[in-house]
């Protein structure tokens, strides 16, 4: 199993998407910036560096089986392990931080938050909700649920479709 392309290019692959996008985070903290105000910009980063290493996955996988040929199944497997293993780093590097490295980074980030919203609180429908559910924020279950869970999920759903879209033969970096 070890020396099976898919099982090689999945492994390689996943952890440079993992690393990549744990580099990002420490990023954000080492500068201090508000990783709740980058939402838009961490969910695009998150996605332009898993696909582009799930496609790598797959396409580095289909070039070394025979006809240059990759079934859904195998696909699957290499494109949904890549998006767990990036998440689950990603999750694991955000865990690390806000718990053990610097726990007061979440807190400050969160409190940052809530007093933004309570500026404009006449604004805000449900303000309470809002602050409650960036309050549940601090609680490391909820982390460790989302990386469970939510990313564990996210990587089945994703490689499924990004399986069915890579499989085919002729690629287009194939035929350039």
């Amino acid at each position: 199993m070890k020396d099976h392309p898919v099982f090689k290019s999945l492994i390689k692959n996943g952890l440079y998407a993992g690393a990549i996008l744990a580099a990002y985070f420490v990023l954000l903290y080492l500068i201090n910036l508000n990783f709740l105000k980058y939402n838009l910009i961490t969910f695009l980063v998150e996605g332009i560096v898993l696909l582009i290493f799930a496609f790598l996955s797959i396409s580095e996988a289909r070039k070394k089986l025979p006809d240059n040929r990759i079934k859904f199944l195998p696909a699957w497997l290499a494109a949904g392990a890549v998006f767990f293993m990036g998440l689950w780093i990603f999750g694991i590097a955000k865990l690390l931080v806000f718990f053990v490295i610097d726990p007061e980074y979440l807190s400050r980030t969160i409190d940052e938050i809530v007093l933004q919203i309570m500026e404009v609180a006449d604004q805000v429908p449900n303000v309470e909700e809002s602050i409650e559910g960036l309050e549940k924020l601090k609680d490391p279950m909820t982390w460790i649920q989302q990386i469970l869970v939510y990313y564990t999920l996210k990587s089945a759903a994703l490689g499924a479709f990004i399986a069915a879209v890579a499989k085919k033969k002729n690629r287009l970096e194939e035929t350039l």
